[in-house]
């Protein structure tokens, strides 16, 4: 493919070269060793790019790290040096609502922006105050980051902080020199273009303008991308609400025990804090529950008070039914013992 391209480079500069020899033969032979020493230097430096794999059949592709673009950029002092530094930063505040403001009235007054922000207040669930928190993503100026820092660590207390710092020199100086050898070719093509007679070497040409356009739009769009995070360093930023700053660790023995009876006291008083307050919260559902339990143990009562009753009239029923058997059984033995008395007594009678 490449040997193609090659080849049609060529017959198009063999091709304007015929032409303007024609033109030279009417007296215009100055113009024809201008155009001519254009066009077999357009084609030459055209058939380097190609050869050294600069071009591939599907466009661009990326050059290979030469010497010189090293050199350029070790010619950079360190305060033309391109970084990109992020910092990470948490922070611990008594006054959340009044530090966060603050925070967004210095990232406003220092020329930067908030690039992103989430902030959690709390859950509606728990019945005590909940810790809350807001994490930020800044957009700093890179002069003003160490007054924004300063203003962070005035007003909070910081607990962790680190730094990275991403060295582009090298990449930023390959783009610009691919840049201009791009911008060079698409003025070279501009002139062929113009001495271009024949509608095909026109379409040739423009086609390869486009391609060339396009790559340098990319260029210049990583270049601005570049720019803009070499110019405003990245603040990641954590910031929680406390109700007591964290110390830093003690040195000797005897503040670190000091400091775990405090602790320690601490905790049981949060803890009995937060016990009485949940008890209040949970306190008309307490008397709630009582009630419904009285209720419960009225109606059990009730029932209990019902089936003893119950229980002692059929045993009354079963005593008066019992007493009525043994009368009536006592009768009829009485009875029984009577009537033979009678029966021999009246036989004597009649005797």
């Amino acid at each position: 493919m490449k040997n193609v391209k090659k080849l049609g480079l060529l017959f198009v500069s063999a091709f304007i070269a015929v032409s303007f020899a024609a033109c030279g033969a009417s007296g215009d032979s100055a113009k024809y060793e201008s155009a001519a020493s254009a066009t077999a230097a357009y084609t030459n430096e055209s058939a380097d790019y190609y050869d050294y794999g600069y071009y591939d059949e599907e466009g661009y592709r990326e050059e290979p790290s030469t010497e010189a673009d090293t050199s350029k950029a070790e010619e950079y002092d360190d305060s033309s040096r391109k970084l990109i530094k992020t910092h990470n930063v948490d922070v611990e505040t008594e006054d959340f609502d009044g530090f966060v403001a603050m925070v967004e009235s210095k990232v406003s007054q220092l020329g930067g922006y908030i690039q992103n922000l989430n902030t959690y207040n709390g859950s509606s669930y728990s019945s005590y105050k909940n810790t809350r928190y807001s994490n930020l993503t800044l957009r700093i100026p890179v002069k003003q980051t160490d007054e924004f820092l300063k203003m962070v660590g005035e007003n909070a207390n910081i607990t962790n902080q680190s730094l990275s710092v991403e060295d582009v020199t090298l990449s930023y100086v390959d783009l610009e020199s691919k840049k201009k050898t791009y911008k060079a070719e698409e003025e070279r093509l501009l002139v062929f273009l113009e001495q271009a007679e024949t509608i095909e070497d026109m379409l040739t040409i423009e086609q390869r303008l486009t391609d060339i356009r396009y790559q340098l739009e990319s260029m210049e769009s990583q270049l601005r991308t570049y720019d803009n995070l070499v110019d405003y360093t990245t603040i990641y930023m954590n910031i929680s609400e406390v109700e007591v700053y964290t110390e830093p660790e003690p040195e000797s023995y005897g503040e670190q025990v000091s400091r775990s009876f405090s602790n320690g006291i601490s905790r049981v008083v949060k803890g009995f804090k937060n016990f009485l307050i949940d008890f209040v919260g949970a306190l008309p559902g307490l008397v709630v529950f009582l009630l419904v339990c009285f209720i419960i143990f009225v109606i059990v009562m009730a029932i209990v008070k019902g089936a003893k009753k119950s229980t002692a009239k059929k045993n009354a029923q079963r005593a008066a039914m019992a007493y009525a058997a043994a009368q009536a059984q006592a009768q009829q033995m009485q009875a029984q013992q009577v009537q033979p008395a009678v029966t021999q007594e009246d036989n004597t009678n009649g005797q």
